[in-house]
């Protein structure tokens, strides 16, 4: 090279990496949670659960074995007045079903009753007869 230096090199464009990541980002407040098909990609190969805390894992452990209690409960009591767990019993039946007890502290409430309203877009208690129900089918 004449003067022993190098040609410049070509400049190159360099991208915004802050406007790709606008582009590419989820919006995960503007979700429907219940109107997505894949859990593990909610758009641009971007799970839901991909921003969990410890919190919303426990959240969602309890949602789904109170969803399986409910279910297991109907299937082996196979009797049409026990459409479900009386909401007094339902530690018992939990420590029954998952060999571990269930703590309502953990949760930051103090009785089975508080524990539910944390849930109720999962569960309901029926007025009439005071026993837990799925709101999610079992198939």
């Amino acid at each position: 090279f004449p003067g022993g230096r190098a040609p410049p090199a070509p400049e190159e464009e360099e991208e915004e990496p802050a406007s790709e990541e606008e582009e590419g980002k989820v919006d995960m407040d503007a979700l429907d949670v219940f109107g997505i098909e894949d859990v593990t990609n909610v758009g641009e190969k971007t799970p839901l659960f991909c921003n969990f805390g410890f919190e919303d894992w426990g959240m969602m452990s309890l949602r789904f074995e109170i969803h399986l209690l409910t279910h297991a409960f109907r299937r082996d009591a196979n009797d049409p007045d026990r459409s479900g767990i009386p909401v007094e019993h339902m530690a018992f039946y939990y420590s029954r079903y998952f060999r571990k007890t269930l703590n309502h502290k953990y949760y930051g409430v103090e009785t089975s009753d508080e524990l539910l309203k944390l849930i109720r877009d999962t569960i309901f208690v029926t007025r009439a007869t005071k026993v837990i129900e799925s709101r999610v089918p079992d198939e």
